[in-house]
């Protein structure tokens, strides 16, 4: 399929895992999922055809990219991004504004939203993208974004224990559209 091949060349192809995740664990699939993303890319496939009347495009023509505003997660996406655009592939980036991801000086009265969508724009968006900022569950919103989407690339922090990755897990267990996982930053917090 002509999708995945766009979606190998997005990351290059010696990055991605080849294995099947091994079955009759006790483990979750999305932790299996998760364990085995640890450190490299790895492309997880929808288990059934998409609902509705979508179907699989023969061509990648718009990738979802959440992010969380995080330096890592930046250094992580920009050249995949590029190398996306490259492609000729339309980048939509999606950040939602939750009750751990809002900018602390909004916490109190007089916060300036322009100005800190400016500066999220300026750090965060290369030239060409789309970028949206909207409120709610996280979860839902780039489930709902992600339809029309024909993948997903969504960085995680390779943070395997089971109180960690809780919207990363909940996107796996409900994403219809293939999946791109990145791996940002240190399997381990005491490393960061």
């Amino acid at each position: 399929m002509a999708a995945i091949s766009d979606a190998v060349s997005v990351v290059r192809p010696e990055l991605l895992g080849g294995a099947p995740i091994p079955g009759g664990s006790n483990l979750t699939v999305s932790q299996e999922i998760l364990e085995r993303a640890v450190g490299r890319p790895l492309l997880v496939l929808p288990a059934s055809e998409p609902s509705g009347p979508r179907s699989a495009p023969a061509r990648l023509h718009r990738i979802l990219v959440p992010m969380d505003r995080s330096l890592s997660e930046r250094w992580a996406l920009r050249p995949l991004i590029e190398q996306a655009q490259a492609l000729q592939i339309d980048v939509h980036q999606l950040h939602v504004l939750g009750r751990t991801s809002r900018p602390a000086m909004w916490e109190g009265s007089g916060h300036h939203a322009e100005a800190w969508l400016a500066e999220l724009r300026r750090r965060h968006q290369p030239a060409g993208t789309a970028l949206a900022v909207v409120g709610g569950d996280p979860v839902e919103r780039i489930l709902s974004a992600a339809q029309k989407a024909d993948l997903v690339m969504i960085c995680w922090h390779c943070d395997t224990s089971p109180d960690r990755a809780g919207v990363v897990r909940a996107v796996i267990d409900r994403m219809e559209q293939p999946l791109l996982l990145i791996p940002v930053g240190s399997p381990h917090p005491e490393d960061s």
